[in-house]
C-alpha cells in the first residue's frame, strides 16, 4: 500500500489581468500523495503596507486550479499557492512576479464617527482613521464637516487625523457631523450624516409626583414623571432611587433588625427612560424613606422630595439558639431567643413535639410571645423526640426550628467531636472543635487558671457548641495555662467535661517577674546582711577587749605587790575559763566554782574578798562596770548569793558566750 502524506506545492503560477483591479491566478496541480486535493489557498504579500507578511486571500475547490482576485489599487502584490489533502496544508509553492496597480481615490471612509464634549462648551470629534490598504494612495486626509442641526451653513477643517475639537458651542446642543476621505486622486463616497452633541453638565432636573404602591411584604411598585426634560442637561443615562432604612417607632420584644449594617441609605440604579418599577428589596416590617434623582452623563442631579412608608408585616424567621436541657427522665427544658427576622410583632410561639419514630403529633402548644423557655412534662423515660418550635405574627406562623431531643441522660461531650488546641501562639490561643450534626446547641462556660504564677481559675464568658471554635485573647507569653469547659446545669451543678494545659510562645516579660528574683535585689540583700554580720562581730571584739582591761584595773588597787607578779598568767587563765566555761548568776541560787577553777578561787580567796556585788558596784543589782564588764562571777565568794539581773545579761560577753553554748 503506497504512502500517504500531505500534498506537494503546486507549480507554473501564472498572472493574467481581467480588469483594472482584477487578475486571474493560474497553477498546474502538484502530486497529492495519495490524498485527494481537497481545497487550493490563494496567498499574497503587499510589500508597500505590509511588507514580509503572507496572509490568505481566497480558497477554491480542490478541482480547480485557478482562482480570480479581486486587488486595491496602489499595491505591489506576490502570489503563492497551498495545497491541501486530509493531512493538512502541504507547503507553499513558489511566488510569482510583483503585480502593481494603479493609484486611485478612496473607495470608502472612515468608520465610528462620533461627536461628544468633555466639556461643558465644546465638541471633540473622532473617528477610526483608514488602514493603509484602503488609502489607494500614498497619503490620506479627512475632510470633517459639522453644523448646528437648526442651522444650514457647514464648518469644515482638512486634517491628517483625528480629533477636531470644536468649541465656544452651547451646552449639549445637537450639531450634524460628517467625515470624508481624501488623497491627491480625489476623495471618498458621500459619508454618513452623524449626529453629534457639545458638553453635558450636571443635571439640573428632579423626578416629580413620586409614588409608591406595595405589592407584598418586600416589593413596591415605584412610580415618577419627569416634566422639566430640558434642564437634563445631557443624555438621559436612567434614574437612582435612594431608600433609608429608619428606626422603629415604639419598643417591642423582637425588634426588626437593620437591613443593612453597614451603611443606612442604599441606592437602586434604574436605567434608560422609564417612569415605574418594581423594587423587591425591602425588609417585612421595616420603615423607609425614598428618594429619587436624574442621571446623565455627567452625573447625578438634585433628589427629589423623600418621602416615608412601613413594610407590612411578614411571618417571622424561626427561633434563634434553642438550647434543651433534661430536667429529669421524663421533664426537658427548652429555652430560645426571639426570630433573627421577627417581621412582624411577635404575637405567641408555638411548641409541637412527637416520638422520633412517628410520623407527627397533633399537640400544638401556645406560647406567650413573652415567654423564651418551656418546660415539658410527661415524656416518656429513655426515649427520643422531634421537637417543631416556631413564631407567629399576624402575617401567620413562620418557618418552625426542628432538632431532635431525648429523655435518655447524656453527657454534654456528646455535643462535641473532637475538641483541640488548634493554635498557640504568644498572646493567645484558639481552641477548636466539630459540633455534632445530630445534637442541640450546648451552653457552657470556658474557665481558665495561670499555672505558672499560681492563680486562681476565673470564668471567661459563655460559649456555645454550634460556633466550633472560641478564642482566648490577651494571655502572656512564656506561661503555663489550664483551661476548662464548664456546663452549668439549672439543679446548680457544675460538669468540666473538657481540660487541658496549654503554654504560650516566648519568653516571660520582665514586668510579670517577682520582684525578689531580681538579681540586683538579691545581691543588695546578701551585701546587708554580710554587713551586719560583720558589725555585731566588730561589737563583740569590743566588747570583750573593754572588759578585759577593766578587770585589770581594779585587780591591780586589791592585790597586794606579792600577788601582782602572777596577775597576767590568772587573768590569762581566767580568760581562758572564760572561753570555755560560762556561769550565769540567778536569784535565790549559790553558783560555787567548778574543780576546773582552782586558781581562781584559790586567789580570790587569798585577796580575803568575801563581799558581795554591792562592794563593787554600790548595790547588789549592780552587775557591770562603766564599760559593760561583768565582775560578779570572779568577785562572788561561794556559798553567797548574787544578786544579778539576768534581763542585762544580753550585752555582756559572758552571757552571750553561755547563750550560745
Amino acid at each position: 500500500m503506497a504512502p500517504t502524506d500531505f500534498p506537494s506545492p503546486v507549480l507554473d503560477l501564472e498572472l493574467s489581468k481581467e480588469q483594472e483591479r482584477e487578475v486571474k491566478l493560474t497553477w498546474t496541480p502538484g502530486e497529492d500523495n495519495n490524498s485527494p486535493i481537497l481545497k487550493y489557498y490563494v496567498l499574497f504579500e503587499e510589500s508597500i503596507s505590509d511588507p514580509g507578511r503572507w496572509h490568505v486571500l481566497t480558497h477554491v475547490p480542490g478541482n480547480q486550479p485557478w482562482a480570480k482576485l479581486n486587488l486595491s489599487p496602489y499595491g505591489r502584490y506576490r502570489f503563492s499557492v497551498q495545497a491541501a489533502n486530509s493531512f493538512g496544508r502541504g507547503n507553499q509553492s513558489e511566488s510569482t512576479d510583483l503585480y502593481e496597480t494603479s493609484p486611485a481615490a478612496p473607495d470608502v471612509n472612515p468608520s465610528e464617527v462620533k461627536g461628544e464634549g468633555n466639556e461643558t462648551d465644546n465638541m471633540i470629534i473622532t473617528w477610526k482613521p483608514l488602514p493603509p490598504m484602503d488609502w489607494n494612495a500614498p497619503a490620506v486626509t479627512y475632510n470633517v464637516q459639522w453644523r448646528p442641526v437648526d442651522e444650514l451653513r457647514w464648518d469644515q477643517v482638512e486634517i491628517a487625523g483625528p480629533p477636531v475639537v470644536v468649541t465656544d458651542t452651547p451646552t449639549f446642543s445637537p450639531y450634524w457631523i460628517r467625515v470624508r476621505a481624501r488623497n491627491l486622486f480625489g476623495h471618498g463616497p458621500e459619508p454618513d450624516l452623524i449626529k453629534g452633541y457639545s458638553g453635558e453638565k450636571v443635571p439640573e432636573a428632579t423626578p416629580e409626583n413620586v409614588g409608591m404602591e406595595i405589592i407584598n411584604t418586600t416589593t413596591i411598585n415605584l412610580s415618577w414623571s419627569l416634566l422639566n426634560v430640558e434642564k437634563i442637561w445631557g443624555h438621559l443615562k436612567g434614574f437612582k432611587a435612594y431608600y433609608t432604612w429608619l428606626k422603629p417607632k415604639g419598643e417591642h420584644t423582637c425588634p426588626q433588625p437593620p437591613p443593612h449594617r453597614h451603611q443606612e441609605q442604599q441606592g437602586h440604579l434604574i436605567e434608560g427612560n422609564v417612569s415605574q418599577i418594581l423594587l423587591g428589596v425591602f425588609m417585612p416590617w421595616t420603615r423607609y424613606q425614598i428618594e429619587m434623582t436624574v442621571l446623565n452623563g455627567k452625573g447625578e442631579g438634585p433628589s427629589s422630595e423623600a418621602m416615608e412608608f412601613t413594610m407590612p408585616e411578614g411571618v417571622p424567621s424561626p427561633p434563634e439558639i434553642i438550647n434543651m436541657e433534661l430536667l429529669s427522665n421524663m421533664t426537658v427544658h427548652l429555652q430560645w431567643t426571639c426570630p433573627k427576622y421577627p417581621n412582624g410583632r411577635i404575637l405567641k410561639y408555638g411548641l409541637k413535639y412527637h416520638l422520633a419514630n412517628e410520623t407527627d403529633g397533633d399537640l400544638i402548644i401556645d406560647i406567650p410571645e413573652s415567654q423564651h423557655s418551656y418546660a415539658i412534662n410527661g415524656l416518656l423515660p429513655n426515649a427520643d423526640y422531634i421537637f417543631y418550635l416556631w413564631a407567629a405574627t399576624k402575617a401567620g406562623p413562620g418557618e418552625p426550628y426542628v432538632f431532635e431531643g431525648s429523655t435518655v441522660p447524656e453527657s454534654v461531650m456528646l455535643s462535641f467531636q473532637n475538641i483541640t488546641t488548634s493554635k498557640v501562639g504568644e498572646n493567645f490561643t484558639v481552641i477548636t472543635w466539630n459540633p455534632h450534626p445530630k445534637r442541640r446547641d450546648i451552653e457552657f462556660s470556658v474557665h481558665i487558671m495561670d499555672k505558672t504564677d499560681g492563680e486562681p481559675w476565673r470564668n471567661l464568658g459563655k460559649a456555645s457548641s454550634n460556633t466550633g471554635f472560641y478564642i482566648i485573647p490577651d494571655l502572656q507569653s512564656g506561661k503555663q495555662y489550664r483551661i476548662q469547659f464548664v456546663k452549668e446545669h439549672r439543679n446548680g451543678t457544675n460538669e468540666t467535661f473538657w481540660e487541658e494545659e496549654v503554654e504560650t510562645y516566648g519568653n516571660v516579660h520582665a514586668s510579670q517577674k517577682g520582684f525578689a528574683t531580681e538579681g540586683w535585689f538579691i545581691g543588695f540583700v546578701s551585701a546587708v546582711v554580710l554587713l551586719t554580720l560583720v558589725l555585731i562581730l566588730l561589737c563583740f571584739i569590743k566588747r570583750s577587749k573593754g572588759g578585759k582591761y577593766s578587770v585589770k584595773d581594779k585587780e591591780d588597787t586589791q592585790v597586794d605587790s606579792e600577788a601582782r607578779p602572777m596577775k597576767d598568767e590568772t587573768f590569762g587563765e581566767y580568760r581562758s575559763l572564760e572561753s570555755s566555761s560560762m556561769l550565769r548568776i540567778s536569784d535565790n541560787e549559790e553558783k560555787p566554782f567548778s574543780s576546773s577553777q582552782p586558781s581562781l578561787n584559790g586567789d580570790i580567796k587569798a585577796l580575803g574578798s568575801d563581799d558581795s556585788l554591792a562592794d563593787y558596784g554600790g548595790s547588789v543589782d549592780v552587775q557591770f562596770n562603766e564599760d559593760g564588764s561583768f565582775i560578779g562571777q570572779y568577785s562572788g565568794q561561794k556559798g553567797k548569793e548574787g544578786g544579778g539581773n539576768d534581763s542585762s545579761g544580753a550585752t555582756s560577753p559572758t552571757n552571750v558566750v553561755a547563750a550560745l553554748e
